[in-house]
């Protein structure tokens, strides 16, 4: 059992603090020896199992030497010569995608792509509301009639019949996707996705927009073998690591590299309709993970929540500076309208929660009221409100409750999804280990859930705490510099899977605090050294640590989060973004 860091038993979140292990510890000193290191830094790659000889890769991923082949991926040969075969015939090309992020970039990425030869693919993208996720049988049967290739990216992987249908009508039917399959693919030309019961490509933390480069890639190697010059690839990463970041994959291996070229080249603010809605979202600095998921992944997402999803397709592929300055005004009002919505339907599900207490690994609710295109939102919020898998479900006119859930880390989602449509217990579902959509009818939601709950329990290792929480190192104010903050930054990009180091400051004392917008606390934290350190606490109103802090400011305590590097006004200076907190009892 790990030992309490800073004798935490339990915080004012109800963590008990794990800190690094004796072995860690001295693992990391020789790493910082030999590499000049700091410490904390060393003990990051310590953490991450990275062998000593591929530090110096690591804290410096090149694509190029990360790259894979793309043929291992199953059935990748076959999409990348048919997309050859339709190059040469002046094929009609229609794009069928998802409306979040990963569905739209990746059907921006092929729209770009395919328009380099004057060919313009349709977009088509279902309708949330009227059609639902993925492929559908009206649809496939309409676009079909037009198109001699339809590519379904982040998608079509459990759309069986509706692409049956399609190749009936003889079209040519490519999936390119990185969702849970089942035994049984469906019956498309190729399909292309690192989940696939026999895919060896080691590949399945890509999002689909991740698996698109790829099959580009293919293509343009394909084209250099035929003497032709290909599009260039460069200039897509900031597309693919706005889906990698918004999708919520984990940021490991091709992914970090994928990242952190896409954010240099989002950094060059050549895309029109990225640097208009960056702009509208305040990025007044060099552009970073948060700012992909938090400002620019929502503001893309609300096309397809509130409205038309290829409003974010345009935006992504214009090149028209005044046209990118108007779509990007349109996602950026309907992201207001997006909150708004939200708000309402959180506090109403937060009351039907509390009126149920007896589910111990999960929480549900459900309404007729409630907008499809937030309940995902919702489900996030719940999830990280009370640390469980959480599932939000809309019920229609007809009795269907379209449900989207949220994961936590140690629950494949995904996975209990895939086992329910299986068995026959919901009429749809997909998605992966952290998210995932499902239809289920609504007289059933109640059993279903209970069911889901007592397996999860039964599976549940009872030696395991239930509520840990690691901190990677102890610094002081002083500590916390600049220098050091950009230093660890080369651990990351930071996201899924590659979180950002946590690090804690002990006997603290709090001064200036002031509360932010009726929900974060900022204040100014100083430990012995008598440095000063600016902090803040987001959403920090809304919880019992943060009632702790507001009501004992006076007292003594140990802080911990992450470590950011502020630039508002010009002026760079450190800040402690707060995770947790607990008072330090023995002063």
């Amino acid at each position: 059992m790990p030992s309490d860091f800073l004798n935490v038993e339990k915080s004012a979140s109800g963590f008990k603090w794990i800190g690094p292990t004796e072995e860690e510890d001295r693992k990391a000193l020789s790493l910082s020896q030999t590499f000049g290191l700091s410490n904390l830094t060393a003990l990051l790659i310590t953490k991450r199992k990275i062998n000593f000889e591929l530090v110096q890769d690591f804290l410096d991923p090149k694509l190029k030497s990360l790259m894979p082949d793309p043929y291992t991926l199953s059935g990748m040969e076959a999409a990348a010569k048919r997309i050859i075969c339709a190059l040469h015939s002046r094929e009609s090309i229609c794009v069928f995608a998802d409306y979040d992020v990963d569905g739209t970039v990746s059907a921006s990425m092929l729209k770009i792509w395919f328009k380099t030869f004057d060919i313009v693919p349709e977009i088509y993208i279902p309708d949330r509301i009227t059609e639902g996720y993925g492929p559908n049988r009206k649809a496939m049967t309409e676009i079909s009639k037009k198109h001699k290739v339809i590519i379904c990216v982040d998608c079509g992987t459990v759309s069986h019949e509706a692409i049956e249908i399609a190749t009936k009508a003889g079209a040519d039917v490519l999936v390119i996707d990185h969702h849970q399959t089942t035994n049984q693919l469906p019956p498309a030309l190729a399909v292309v996705n690192p989940k696939r019961n026999d895919d060896q490509s080691n590949l399945d933390y890509l999002c689909a927009a991740g698996v698109v480069f790829l099959l580009l890639v293919a293509v343009n190697r394909l084209l250099k073998l035929e003497k032709q010059n290909p599009p260039d690839l460069i200039s897509l990463l900031d597309l693919v690591a706005l889906a990698t970041v918004a999708d919520v994959v984990p940021l490991i291996d091709l992914n970090r590299a994928i990242v952190r070229q896409g954010l240099k080249v989002f950094a060059k603010r050549k895309r029109p309709g990225l640097t208009a809605l960056g702009d509208l979202a305040g990025i007044s600095e060099k552009p970073n993970c948060y700012h992909l998921g938090f400002l620019i992944g929502p503001r893309i997402n609300a096309a397809g929540r509130l409205s038309d999803a290829k409003l974010a397709v345009r935006l992504l592929t214009t090149n028209d500076p005044d046209e990118a300055s108007e779509l990007a005004s349109t996602l950026n009002n309907l992201n207001n309208e997006r909150k708004k919505i939200e708000g309402e339907v959180l506090g109403e599900a937060i009351v039907q929660l509390q009126s149920r207490s007896d589910l111990k690994k999960l929480v549900w609710a459900a309404s007729t009221d409630w907008h499809q295109g937030v309940i995902g939102i919702i489900a996030s919020r719940l999830k990280e409100r009370y640390d469980k898998l959480a599932l939000v479900f809309s019920i229609n006119a007809e009795g269907v409750a379209i449900g989207s859930a949220r994961s936590t880390k140690e629950i494949d989602i995904g996975k209990i999804v895939s086992e329910l449509l299986q068995d026959n217990k919901i009429v749809s579902g997909g998605g992966h280990a952290m998210a995932a959509g499902l239809k289920i009818e609504s007289k059933s939601i109640e059993k279903i859930m209970n069911e889901v709950d007592k397996k999860l329990l039964d599976g549940r290792d009872a030696n395991t705490p239930s509520k840990l929480l690691s901190i990677d190192g102890l610094l002081s104010t002083k500590g916390a510099t600049i220098n050091l903050v950009e230093e660890i930054n080369n651990v990351g990009p930071f996201g899924a899977n590659n979180p950002a180091p946590r690090i804690a400051i002990a006997n603290c004392k709090i001064k200036y605090l002031k509360v932010l917008a009726e929900k974060h606390i900022k204040f100014v934290c100083q430990d012995g050294s008598g440095q000063n350190l600016e902090a803040i606490y987001f959403n920090g109103m809304n919880n019992k640590a943060g009632d702790l802090l507001l009501s004992n400011k006076s007292k003594s305590f140990h802080l911990c989060g992450h470590l950011d590097i502020n630039e508002w006004g010009g002026y760079r200076r450190v800040v402690l973004q707060v995770s947790d907190l607990a008072m330090n009892e023995n002063i």
